[in-house]
Formats: C-alpha cells, sequence, structure tokens
C-alpha cells in the first residue's frame, strides 16, 4: 500500500508541475506588438495576414 501511495503522489506531483509550467510563459515570449508565442512566426505575422510562419 504505502508503494502505491508513493507511486501516486509522485503522478500528482509530475501532474501538477507541468500544469504549473503550461501556463505561465517566461517574458521572453509573452505576445506584444514584435513577438509571438511562437518564435518563428515572430517579427511581423499576425493572423490577419493569411500567412504561414514559414514567409
Amino acid at each position: 500500500m504505502n508503494r502505491f501511495r508513493t507511486f501516486v503522489m509522485a503522478g500528482v506531483l509530475i501532474a501538477v508541475s507541468a500544469t504549473v509550467s503550461g501556463c505561465t510563459s517566461t517574458g521572453r515570449y509573452d505576445y506584444g506588438e514584435d513577438t509571438s508565442l511562437n518564435p518563428a512566426c515572430a517579427g511581423g505575422f499576425r493572423p490577419s495576414d493569411n500567412r504561414p510562419c514559414t514567409y
């Protein structure tokens, strides 16, 4: 039973850390006028342009 509890707690810890890291972003990739969440799209791509990030 103790081994099962340890396994469950490890899974919970991994799930919580993945959720927290997925819901936070670094300042480098925050959306701004000249930036994008996807670095490949930075420098001018906007959804209204109807162009892919690889132009």
